[in-house]
C-alpha cells in the first residue's frame, strides 16, 4: 500500500488481511471493531433468532436485495458489510441469533448477534446507540440508574443455551455496545463467563461507582480491552478504567467517536501517548457538573428533555439536523407547555453546567500560566 502510515483505514486492513482465515491469523482488535460495526446492520427482515446461521456473504446479498437503507445512520454499516462479504476472512463467517428490541414505553434499545469464527469460537457483538431517541434516552439513564434494561438483556443474551457449544467466546461493541459487552460478560451465568477470553469496549461509556465496585465487574476487568480515541468524550463518561489504549483518529473531539475514523497500522490501531487537552477539559466539566446533581435531579432532567422531544414528534436523532428551524420551534413550544417546575429544573441545571464550564476554563488557564511561569514571586493573578 502506498499510503502514509497514519492514513490506513479498516478497508485497507481488509485488503491486507482479508485473504487470511481466522484459523491462520487469530482475532485482533481491528477484527473486533469490524464485528462491532457490523452489528449495526438492520437484519430484522433478513434473519430471525431461531433461523439457521447465515454467512456474511449471504447476509450482504439479502441486504442488497431487500433494499434496506441505513444511509441516515452516522455509522452506516452497509459499505463495510459489502467489503467484508468479498473477503475470505469474513465472507464465510456465520451470523446467528439476531435480536433487535426497541420499546419506547420501556425505554429499551437493544440488539445483538453472534458471529461464529469456527466451530469452537464465537464473537458476540452488541449494537451501540442507533439513531432513535429511545436509544439516546437509555444512554443518559446510565448516569441516573445503576443498570438499564439493555444491560440486563446483554447478560441474559450471554446466558442463553446456544452458546454452550463454544469453548471460546469474545464479546464486544462500539459506544453503548462496548458498555453492554462489559456488563453482559460480568453478569451472565458462570458457565459462559469462564469461556469469555476478551471483552472489547470500543469507546464505550462506563458505569456508576456502585457497578464498578461489584465483584462481577472486578473479575471481568482483566479480560477487558478498552480502546478510546485521543479526543474521546463518550468513552470517558463514567469511566474508572486505568488500563486503556489511546488511539489516533482522523476526526476531532466528538466526531472521533466515529469508528471509521480510527487509524490502523497492521493489525492494530495507531497509538497516542495521551488524551488531548480538549478531551480532558470536556470530561472534567461534565464530571464536575454531574457531581453537583442528585440522582433525582438527573432523572427529572432526562425525563423532561426526552419527553419534550417525544411531544415534539421527534423519534430519530437525525430529525434534529434535517429541518432545524421547524424542529427547534416544535421543541420550544413543547418545552414552554411543560410543567413549570420541570422548566425551572432544566434551566437551573443548564446554568450550573455553564458555570462549571467557566470555572474549569479559568482553572485550566491558571494551570497553563503556572506551567509557563512557575515562579511564585511573579504573583500571577487569574
Amino acid at each position: 500500500m502506498a499510503k502514509k502510515n497514519d492514513s490506513y483505514t479498516l478497508y485497507d486492513y481488509l485488503d491486507w488481511r482479508g485473504d487470511l482465515m481466522f484459523t491462520e491469523n487469530h482475532l485482533n482488535e481491528v477484527d473486533a471493531l469490524i464485528f462491532s460495526i457490523l452489528s449495526y446492520t438492520d437484519m430484522k427482515k433478513l434473519i430471525n433468532y431461531d433461523d439457521d446461521p447465515v454467512t456474511v456473504r449471504e447476509m450482504n446479498k439479502r441486504y442488497i436485495k431487500e433494499g434496506i437503507d441505513q444511509s441516515a445512520l452516522v455509522y452506516n454499516p452497509a459499505p463495510l458489510l459489502d467489503k467484508c462479504s468479498s473477503t475470505h476472512r469474513f465472507g464465510g463467517i456465520e451470523i446467528s441469533h439476531y435480536v433487535d428490541i426497541l420499546h419506547d414505553s420501556h425505554e429499551i434499545q437493544f440488539s445483538a448477534c453472534t458471529f461464529q469464527l469456527n466451530e469452537e469460537t464465537a464473537f458476540v457483538a452488541f449494537r451501540g446507540t442507533d439513531n432513535t431517541v429511545v436509544g439516546w434516552r437509555e444512554d443518559f439513564n446510565m448516569t441516573a440508574e445503576s443498570s438499564i434494561p439493555a444491560q440486563k438483556h446483554a447478560a441474559e443474551y450471554l446466558s442463553r443455551d446456544f452458546l454452550n457449544k463454544y469453548r471460546t467466546i469474545y464479546t464486544g461493541g462500539h459506544s453503548k455496545g462496548g458498555n453492554l459487552a462489559v456488563y453482559g460478560s460480568a453478569f451472565c451465568i458462570p458457565e459462559t463467563r469462564k469461556k469469555i477470553s476478551l471483552v472489547f469496549s470500543n469507546d464505550g461509556p462506563g458505569f456508576r461507582p456502585e457497578i464498578w465496585e461489584t465483584p462481577e465487574i472486578q473479575a471481568i476487568l482483566p479480560k477487558m480491552k478498552k480502546i478510546i480515541p485521543s479526543t474521546s468524550v463518550i468513552g470517558l463518561l463514567l469511566d474508572h478504567v486505568s488500563d486503556t489504549s489511546i488511539i489516533s483518529s482522523t476526526l476531532p473531539a466528538f466526531l472521533s467517536h466515529d469508528p471509521y475514523s480510527w487509524k490502523v497500522l497492521g493489525n492494530r490501531f495507531v497509538r497516542e501517548n495521551e488524551l488531548s487537552s480538549v478531551s480532558k477539559y470536556i470530561i472534567n466539566v461534565f464530571n464536575q457538573w454531574i457531581s453537583t446533581i442528585s440522582d433525582k435531579e438527573r432523572s427529572e432532567f432526562i425525563d423532561t428533555v426526552f419527553d419534550t422531544l417525544s411531544e415534539s414528534g421527534i423519534t430519530k436523532v437525525g430529525q434534529l439536523r434535517h429541518d432545524p428551524i421547524k424542529t427547534y420551534t416544535a421543541l420550544y413550544n413543547a418545552f414552554s407547555q411543560s410543567d413549570p417546575k420541570k422548566q425551572q429544573l432544566v434551566t437551573e441545571l443548564f446554568a450550573r453546567l455553564a458555570k462549571t464550564g467557566t470555572n474549569t476554563a479559568f482553572q485550566e488557564l491558571r494551570k497553563s500560566l503556572l506551567q509557563q511561569n512557575p515562579d511564585p514571586d511573579d504573583n500571577i493573578a487569574v
